[in-house]
């Protein structure tokens, strides 16, 4: 009887641990794509920012920017 209840114990305990590690995988990569998420829009306004100072128009800079979300 003892026994049962110590491997239910473990069993429970494993699972609860690899679903720990799952979940903070998982933040892990949400934390990594919104990374790059800012990444891609700080060089669009690069971009942007070099564009308007080669005397680019703003419909030449919105066209761009356009082409870049996609």
């Amino acid at each position: 009887m003892l026994d049962r209840v110590a491997k239910s114990y473990k069993k429970k305990m494993k699972l609860r641990k690899k679903e720990k590690k799952e979940k903070k995988s998982q933040t892990r990569i949400e934390i990594f794509d919104e990374l790059q998420v800012k990444h891609d829009v700080h060089q669009m306004l690069h971009d942007v920012h070099a564009m308007l100072k080669t005397n680019g128009t703003l419909l030449q800079v919105a066209f761009l920017a356009a082409l870049s979300l996609h």
